[in-house]
């Protein structure tokens, strides 16, 4: 029957999209957010590293140097190096790479050479996060209101949906009710009627009226 065929169309429509919904609001958190977030984590590691930098620079302005302080400065070196995530950090730690030896000689210049790249390294670091953390909300604003646009139109399929159902099959099967209740109590000649019926209800409403009049047909014999 057709009418049963489009109010399957329909559900499976209505089920199809409400997976879609699900699948992109997981999609959305388990791809995006997560990979943000360890590139952030990245850059508070580079921060940690000029940090433990800076904090051996200070030393040996202070105390003067030793080879502990060197090759403490050289793991901080090396774990900025592998938390790189973009090319002015390649630019920063190249200076600090070229001068952290002479300002470990007691080179003046060098060491506000140094001094001056690790603070750029720093503002690199803090700027990156603060434009991922920009960039995350703008990312979670977007998702909301896909999910927002999309619920929207669930909203609407579904009401069109209700509509159609309630046109389509629940009017004329109360129309059927009515009539078996109106035969039931001896109004023996209320009938099936309708207006803009689809062809299924048109066949479902002419058979029970031609039952009907065969019933007060068989009645009258």
């Amino acid at each position: 029957m057709k009418l049963s065929h489009t109010i399957k169309i329909c559900a499976v429509t209505l089920i199809t999209m409400n997976l879609v919904v699900s699948f992109c609001t997981i999609w959305l958190f388990i791809r995006i957010l997560p990979a943000i977030d360890l590139i952030v984590q990245n850059n508070i590691s580079s921060i940690e590293a000029a940090e433990n930098m800076l904090t051996t620079l200070s030393v040996i302005e202070n105390e003067g140097t030793t080879k502990r302080d060197l090759q403490a400065f050289k793991i901080a070196l090396n774990d900025a190096k592998n938390n790189i995530t973009n090319e002015d950090e390649k630019i920063a730690l190249g200076i600090i790479n070229r001068s952290y030896r002479k300002a470990f000689e007691n080179d003046i210049s060098s060491r506000k050479e140094l001094r001056f790249a690790i603070d750029y390294l720093f503002q690199i670091n803090r700027d990156e996060i603060s434009r991922l953390k920009k960039e995350a909300s703008q990312i979670s604003m977007a998702g909301a209101w896909g999910l927002v646009f999309m619920s929207l139109f669930m909203f609407f399929i579904t009401l069109w949906f209700l509509r159609k159902l309630d046109k389509k099959l629940l009017v004329p099967t109360n129309e059927i009710y009515d009539v078996i209740k109106c035969y039931k109590n001896n109004e023996k000649f209320r009938r099936c009627k309708g207006t803009n019926l689809n062809r299924d209800i048109k066949f479902i409403f002419n058979g029970v009226n031609d039952l009907l009049d065969e019933r007060i047909k068989y009645d009258k014999q």
